[in-house]
């Protein structure tokens, strides 16, 4: 674990913290362990409220930072986020009692392979300082950047995100985690999570609800306003729209796109089989849909060579390779 975790040895803390009973969130999700190899995982923060004034400070940035690893199948993925909604911007204390619903991807959809997912989410306040509002807008924009979705794209900008937040968490005293939690689930489940800045024993599980807005109130309807808190969401789905944006693998067809069009034989049977194993070896697939992936394509390209009788008729007047994102796979 990273950021949170140092600043937790360094500020012990017992806020509570604890999955909400399906009877007591907006949809009544269900509640189950993640399946392993089977489902893509989504982790959302759904809202969140900041209450500490800061005496003697008018002004400061507010900044969200979550990062997330977990097993991919040559390694571990790590996933930083950093984030300046701007509602979080230039807050004053007159302004900092807002609960703010965010519905912000943190990670996901990431194929789930098992082992330990460690989650860490929080929220800093940081010291108004000439550097500070540029320098957290450059770690937005790189998060941006490196996205919550593709590994390939989020490894390159991980480190340098981490350290960027550690600079300024550890910069000044003025620099305060607001709510956070550091967390590692060795079986993780789907469901609402709240951490609350009050202590455990204050907090009954079983009087907290979770609004349509996604902030928290009482078993009455009341918000719950005493103390900041975040509410985050674990979901999955057995689907990835977005499957032909992975960069691998629209790499390895548009190769074989070329090549079929160009009416090259030889190449085109080497550029599928690349195209086969970037679609099996990937990273951001589960198995299901790296096999219909590729049987669609593969199904396709055939035609294609098909039309040659072992290499000796042009392809040249066959009409050319359709777009990958064409291929309906679900």
């Amino acid at each position: 674990m990273s950021w949170i975790t140092d600043v937790f040895k360094k500020k012990p803390q017992e806020w509570f913290y604890g999955k909400i009973p399906a009877a007591q969130t907006p949809n009544d999700v269900e509640l189950r362990e993640v399946k392993r190899d089977e489902e893509y995982l989504h982790i959302y923060l759904k809202s969140m409220r900041i209450g500490y004034a800061r005496r003697g400070l008018k002004t400061y940035y507010g900044a969200v930072h979550s990062y997330i690893s977990l097993l991919h199948r040559s390694g571990k993925a790590k996933f930083n986020v950093v984030t300046t909604p701007g509602d979080l911007q230039e807050l004053d204390s007159k302004r900092i009692y807002n609960v703010l619903n965010f519905n912000k991807p943190l990670l996901g959809p990431i194929p789930f392979r098992g082992g330990n997912v460690e989650v860490e989410i929080g929220l800093f306040s940081i010291e108004a300082a000439n550097l500070a509002k540029p320098f957290i807008s450059l770690l937005s924009e790189m998060s941006t950047l490196a996205g919550v979705t593709f590994i390939s794209a989020a490894l390159p900008y991980a480190g340098a995100i981490e350290k960027g937040i550690n600079l300024l968490a550890g910069a000044s005293d003025e620099s305060i985690l607001e709510i956070g939690i550091s967390t590692a689930y060795n079986k993780i489940e789907t469901g609402y999570y709240a951490v609350i800045a009050a202590h455990r024993d204050k907090v009954n599980i079983n009087d907290i609800r979770i609004a349509k807005d996604f902030a928290i109130t009482d078993a009455n309807g009341t918000s719950f306003s005493d103390y900041p808190y975040i509410v985050f969401e674990v979901f999955t789905s057995t689907k990835r729209d977005d499957w032909f944006d992975i960069p691998e693998i629209s790499g390895a067809y548009k190769k074989l796109q070329e090549d079929v069009n160009k009416a090259d034989y030889s190449a085109a049977k080497e550029s599928l089989a690349a195209f086969k194993r970037a679609v099996y070896f990937s990273n951001d697939l589960i198995r299901k849909d790296s096999e219909e992936i590729f049987k669609q394509v593969n199904d396709e390209v055939t035609g294609f060579l098909g039309a040659t009788q072992t290499g000796t008729r042009s392809l040249e007047k066959a009409p050319g390779l359709k777009e990958l994102k064409d291929f309906k796979i679900y």
